[in-house]
């Protein structure tokens, strides 16, 4: 414990020869003749704490898992690499710091891992003498010392206890030090060093009465401090005097800890931690806030920086353009070189005679043409089997056709073999194989020579050929016996294909048994194929693709179906579709290759001979394999071509075919209960059957495959997918561009993820599968609002509409102007999808407030916790990775290296910069020096970060969570960053990154953390918890799990209280609305039409609709924007427009026909309706007629509206998702009511209308061109200005109103269905009055 006479007694031990490192703390005025503590512990400790939030003189517990945040964590070796240095072999050596007492856990591995004894003491002090020395010190309360002195001792008792030690009393110490040492020697287990007793002398000198500033006795305690306090004092001076620890000392010293430990829940309870962390990340981020603040204004301000960027960048692009001048004009010299050669000059001769004498389409021409063809020699040329397969034309039906022999049909492909001459073969062979082949042969030797063959060819690896010759008659004797390298196991009669396995397996050593048909022929990478399913344990069989010699396909894995019949799925189609080329869990594989485990194999007891000769026995062993909870997987990656029926024959009524129908009886009975319980006949169809999976289907829709190793967004994809399936889900892919890219692709495939691509077709594709759909998630918003419509078309299922970033934020920064377009657009997209995904909680935050707030959730990019195994010391220099197709990596990386990096070099001028990443344009090579490289795309980046010091990621704009920066804290790599870089990663300056704005700040950041092992230590630590709490498999896994798996009701019980608020706008249909809201609301509608309190806006609203739990929907005359927000209640505005010249004739028509005072209607029933609108359009009259609706939308009434003025509430309109246009009323109903069937299921606003004008024309042109006519053209030109911006606004409403509708499908049907709703409702009203 602090200031307990720790270094009183560290001190002794250096006079007394002790070793105590080659590094200690300066003395200082409070402790004058030393601490005698090593400075690295010292730091390291702090590191520790700090990496916590903590410090020394914390009283709060430390969290529960803290050892566990430093898992991985490059301070082990730091820690190993001074233990190494500092403690000398064969010599006493010592460390004191009073921080081990809490700290001891972490650093005891270490002492056992470097072979080092540890004994320990333990000062035992008075702690009233301590409180009273840290109240000088440090200005403690007596509570808090004594406090601190509880956990320090309890800590460093039990973490002691069992390991040799001793306790030594201070007072002794001080009075009799000779008998204290020796007393803790002997407690200890340990021996003084020679020569001590030479040191007395000077051991009494140094360990005077001075060295105690403050004196209590054990009354004081009694009388001062609590009760547990005394007592734990006194039994530790007990234990000191005795000089061991006996059982009972232990179970009162434990009666102590327990009692403590409930008194520090009790006041240190989980609200008052939570609170206090909160309270201190809130301090933290609103200092952090305001720094950045000032840093950022500082950085707007600095003009300088600005022009100097903007002179870069012109003269990048004037280098750009002179190159490419340059190149054209090379290119023009080349091609006017060429025109004026010689052999262009015969050739253009040439092609003019043959012109001429040979027109085109002529036969003596075709002749020339195919001359010239046969010539040319690429003609002709085609695909190898390793090359990879190009997106095929799809074919819509997928046929099955009847089981055979290992799964094979041969009813309509000849086996004929060619005619061959063979030779002997050579095999490797190992001592211990991984794979044993087994290949049962009878006869047709030249197949078996083909398989042999190509088996030689295309296997590379650790495996063992095993031949069973079941009496061969021809030639496969003597050629069995020229080959080399394979067992060879030959039987005196036809032992039938099931006794032959058995046989052959008996012999096997390999890991893994291996059976292969010999009328195959293996292709390149087949055996690697095979084997890497068997990366997850519960793969029990893996099979290959079958095809035919002519390239159709044979099986892709096998269904049985309930009667025991089966199929072989995708039969003579096209094998490089989608169906058959992504990896997944099947009913059978065919025999005619599959991979077991021995081990499996054994346990099952081989291939079941009641299906001897043969049929059913590939197939029962898979379904054995499945009762044992395992998995059989079909291996698209592994290609094996089939001739089919060389050993069989094709004769069902003889020999070997004849047992098909034989044993699927015999099978049938076996599996009785499986096949009733878990298979379906075969009039379901193939598409659930060929697959065995959960009932949970996914659709993912991306604009391509994700390119997993260029950017962070794919990654993160490809990391959702794989915890997708791992969840058991059935997942299929969309990439928009239908690519098939041979790694990307494959990738997804691997995982089991259905990916299409070629030449398909998304409506169809979701006319099949829509009905299987639970879920679809959309990806960007470009891609989404292609597809949206469709979807929710042709499925039910739940639609997550993944932002990936918020391009809205990205693109405000970069583009004001356009921004809003993606605002609409996600906003829309949100708010139509059952969830929005977006990658961080800012991001969540900044759509708290919107209407669809409530259905966000955050799926963050995915990170692992990378091995971090390199010390402080073996690192060098700085990094940067980041794709450079992407705008903000090539500006931030600019800036830096111009503008931060020669500030760098003046503390640090051997700095080098590692600048990884894709697509380097030629602004950033010229950047390129002997401190400056470029690597450009790297395969493996795993060592650059391995052995950078620090990782820079300057960026000045962007939006969403940043990847780069996931991926070095990942590495524990500590970042220095923008305040951009550190948006949404839940990073603290100082505390798990550096945080900068400024040119000098940055550098500064770089040099400070480049220079400083600790700080360095305590960035990587913290860094990579980052990792584990936001970014880990398991968090994201919860999130999709929560997204996912919550029934609605469960999502709806976590919504706030919907409520409708009707912005009821002067003639615009509002009273029919109103109509209607009180016919489905009855008493939870409230009419405010004329409550003037409305006019006070969100100040008045929103505690008004606090207070009324109960009410469902209000509507008023006098709504203001911007409307209240809170997270308790979903506000859903309704705004009706209509057509501006329009509503102005409907506006003098209604209020000619009141009797109120009002001065509109006074001035209605006296003016004609020309003069009504000049007085209308006064300034000092109300703008009832003029750009009324912005006006309404911005709440500015007492001026003229301006083009400012319209954006805004063009903006306001498109974030209202409740939109009606009076000219289409019936149709924004529709709409209406599908947007609130969410909140209010079984909504009808089926409508009477309501103070209607009778005498109408019949078109909304022709009222316009009547109002105009009766205006005259002076004053229709001056009412047209008047109403500019809300034409525009109408127009944009418009645009919106049929956007909208395009998401409903069946509109006409649908339209119907509720015009007739309204004929009724008519008719009943009429009846009624």
């Amino acid at each position: 414990m602090h200031r307990s006479g720790t270094s009183a007694f560290t001190g002794a031990l250096n006079l007394l020869g002790v070793n105590l490192g080659t590094q200690l703390l300066e003395t200082q005025a409070d402790n004058p003749k030393g601490f005698f503590e090593n400075k690295y512990v010292v730091q390291a400790n702090d590191c520790i704490l700090e990496t916590l939030n903590s410090s020394w003189d914390d009283t709060f517990p430390l969290p529960a898992d803290w050892r566990e945040r430093f898992e991985g964590s490059q301070l082990h070796g730091d820690i190993r690499a001074f233990l190494h240095e500092d403690m000398r072999e064969g010599q006493l050596s010592a460390l004191k710091d009073p921080r081990l007492c809490r700290l001891l856990p972490l650093w005891l591995p270490h002492f056992d891992a470097a072979q080092i004894a540890t004994h320990f003491a333990i000062v035992v002090r008075n702690p009233l003498e301590i409180a009273e020395s840290l109240r000088s010190r440090n200005g403690f309360s007596t509570g808090k010392s004594l406090l601190l002195w509880m956990q320090h001792m309890l800590d460093a008792e039990r973490f002691s206890r069992g390991k040799p030690r001793g306790l030594i009393d201070f007072n002794t110490l001080l009075n009799e030090p000779r008998i204290a040492v020796q007393r803790l020697f002997d407690s200890a287990a340990l021996e003084l060093p020679e020569g001590s007793e030479t040191n007395q002398v000077a051991l009494a000198e140094f360990l005077d009465a001075d060295l105690r500033h403050h004196a209590s006795d054990a009354s004081d305690l009694d009388s001062r401090a609590a009760d547990i306090v005394s007592r734990c004092y006194r039994l530790l001076c007990a234990i000191a005097e005795r000089g061991d620890t006996t059982v009972e000392d232990c179970k009162a010293l434990d009666a102590i800890a327990v009692e403590f430990g409930q008194s520090m829940q009790l006041w240190y309870n989980d609200d008052l931690l939570e609170r206090c962390a909160s309270e201190a990340t809130v301090n933290a981020e609103d200092a952090v806030a305001e720094a950045r603040a000032r840093d950022r204004e500082q950085f707007e301000r600095d003009k300088a920086f600005r022009e100097r960027r903007y002179v870069a960048h012109t003269r990048a692009i004037l280098r750009d353009r002179e190159r490419l001048q340059t190149h054209a004009d090379n290119l023009e010299r080349e091609i006017a070189q060429y025109i004026g050669s010689p052999a262009w000059r015969v050739y253009k001769k040439y092609q003019e005679t043959v012109e001429a004498a040979l027109p085109e389409g002529t036969p003596i021409r075709r002749l020339l043409q195919g001359f010239k063809a046969a010539l040319n020699p690429a003609a002709g040329k085609t695909r190898s089997a390793a090359d990879p397969a190009p997106p095929p034309e799809t074919r819509k039906d997928t046929h099955t056709e009847p089981l055979s022999e290992n799964g094979a049909d041969e009813t309509d492909t000849e086996s004929d073999s060619p005619a061959i001459a063979w030779r002997p073969l050579s095999f490797p062979t190992a001592e211990t194989p991984l794979v044993s082949i087994i290949i049962p042969v009878f006869n047709n030797w030249q197949f078996s020579w083909k398989c042999l063959s190509s088996v030689l060819e295309h296997t590379h690896g650790n495996y063992e050929l095993i031949v069973v010759d079941n009496h061969s008659t021809d030639e496969t004797p003597a050629l069995l016996a020229a080959m080399q390298g394979i067992t060879v196991i030959t039987n005196a009669s036809n032992e039938v294909f099931v006794n032959a396995c058995n046989q052959a397996a008996q012999r096997a050593k390999g890991d893994y048994i291996l059976l292969l048909n010999n009328d195959t022929e293996v292709t390149p990478g087949w055996l690697e194929a095979m084997l890497a399913p068997f990366e997850e344990e519960t793969t029990g069989i893996v099979g290959a693709k079958l095809v035919y010699p002519d390239g159709r396909l044979q099986e892709a894995g096998g269904i049985i179906w309930a009667d025991a019949t089966g199929c072989n799925y995708g039969h003579g189609e096209d094998p490089d579709l989608p169906a058959f080329n992504y990896r997944r869990e099947v009913d059978y594989c065919s025999g005619a290759c599959l991979l077991i485990p021995r081990a499996l194999w054994e346990t099952l007891g081989g291939f079941d001979t009641r299906y001897a000769p043969a049929y059913y026995e590939d197939t029962d062993l898979c379904f054995a394999v499945r009762d044992l909870k395992y998995r059989v997987v079909y291996q698209p990656a592994a290609v094996v071509v089939h001739y089919g029926g060389a050993s069989a024959g094709k004769e069902t009524s003889s020999g070997y075919k004849r047992f098909q129908e034989i044993n699927r009886h015999k099978f049938a009975e076996k599996w009785h209960d499986t096949l009733a319980a878990n298979h379906v006949l075969s009039d379901q169809g193939t598409f659930r059957a060929r697959e065995r999976r959960d009932d949970r289907h996914i659709l993912v829709i991306d604009h391509h495959v994700p390119t997993f190793d260029r950017d962070a967004g794919s990654q993160r994809m490809l990391s959702m997918l794989q915890i997708l399936r791992e969840m058991g889900w059935k997942a299929s892919f969309w990439p928009d561009d239908l690519s098939y890219d041979p790694r990307y692709t494959r990738a997804l495939q691997s995982l089991g993820v259905e990916t299409y691509y070629g030449e398909l077709d998304f409506e169809t594709l979701l006319r099949e599968i829509g009905d299987d759909l639970t879920a679809v998630i959309m990806s960007r918003p470009a891609t989404a609002q292609d597809y949206i419509a469709t979807v929710k078309k042709y499925t039910g299922a739940q639609i997550i509409f993944d932002t990936v970033d918020l391009h809205f934020v990205r693109e405000q920064r970069r583009m004001e102007r356009e921004v809003q377009q993606w605002k609409t657009l996600e906003f829309f997209l949100a708010e139509e999808a059952d969830t929005t995904l977006v990658v961080s909680p800012t991001e969540k935050a900044l759509l708290a407030s919107e209407p669809f707030g409530h259905k966000v959730a955050v799926v963050s990019i995915i990170h692992q916790i990378e091995p971090c195994d390199t010390g402080f010391e073996e690192r060098a220099g700085l990094m940067f990775i980041g794709g450079f197709a992407h705008p903000p990596n090539e500006e931030g990386i600019v800036w830096f290296i111009e503008f931060v990096l020669p500030t760098i070099r003046r503390s640090l001028p051997d700095i080098h910069l590692t600048v990884v990443g894709s697509d380097p344009t030629e602004r950033l090579l010229a950047l390129a020096s002997e401190h400056v490289e470029f690597t450009g795309y790297l395969e493996d980046i795993n060592p650059v970060f391995a052995n950078s010091r620090v990782f820079v990621s300057p960026l000045l704009h962007g939006a969403g969570v940043k990847g780069k920066i996931g991926q070095s804290l990942s590495f524990g790599l500590p970042v220095v960053t923008t305040s951009i870089g550190a948006e949404g990663m839940s990073l603290v300056d100082g505390h798990n990154a550096m945080i900068a704005d400024t040119e000098a700040a940055f550098a500064d950041k770089v040099v400070t953390l480049y220079n400083d092992r600790f700080l360095w230590q305590q960035l990587s630590t913290s860094g990579r918890q980052v990792i584990r709490d936001h970014f880990s498999f398991d968090t994201i896994r919860a999130s999709l799990s929560s997204i996912l798996e919550n029934t609605p009701g469960e999502r709806e019980a976590a919504a706030p209280r919907p409520v409708l608020l009707h912005c009821h706008l002067f003639k615009n249909a509002g009273t029919t609305l109103d109509w209607s809201l009180q016919r489905q609301f009855g008493g939870r509608f409230k009419d405010h039409r004329d409550d003037d309190e409305m006019r006070r806006g969100a100040e008045y609203l929103g505690p008004y609709i606090a207070r009324h739990p109960g009410l469902d929907a209000i509507s008023s005359h006098h709504v203001r924007f911007p409307l209240p927000h809170s997270e308790d209640i979903e506000l859903l505005p309704i705004l009706a427009l209509r057509h501006p010249i329009d509503r102005a004739r409907s506006v003098y028509d209604f209020e000619r026909r009141q009797d109120a005072q009002t001065p509109g209607a006074i001035k209605a029933r006296e003016l004609s309706f020309p003069d009504y609108i000049r007085w209308r359009m006064q300034p000092d009259s109300e703008p009832t007629v003029r750009n009324f609706h912005c006006a309404s939308l911005t709440s500015e009434f007492s001026r003229p509206i301006t083009e400012e003025d319209c954006l805004i509430a063009l903006a306001r309109l498109a974030d209202i998702p409740l939109l009606v246009l009076v000219e289409r009323y019936d149709e924004s109903m529709l709409l209406l009511e599908h947007k609130l069937e969410r909140v209010f299921p079984g909504i009808d606003l089926a409508y009477v209308p309501q103070n209607v004008t009778t005498t109408r024309d019949s078109s909304l042109e022709q009222r316009i061109q009547n109002v105009y006519r009766e205006l005259g053209p002076e004053l229709e030109r001056e009412f047209r200005e008047a109403n500019h911006w809300d034409v525009q606004l109408y127009e944009a409403g418009e645009a919106l109103l049929i956007e909208r509708l395009g998401g409903l499908g069946r509109l006409e049907q649908k339209l119907a269905g509720f015009q007739a709703r309204c004929k009724a409702l008519s008719l009943r009203h009429c009846v009624r009055h």
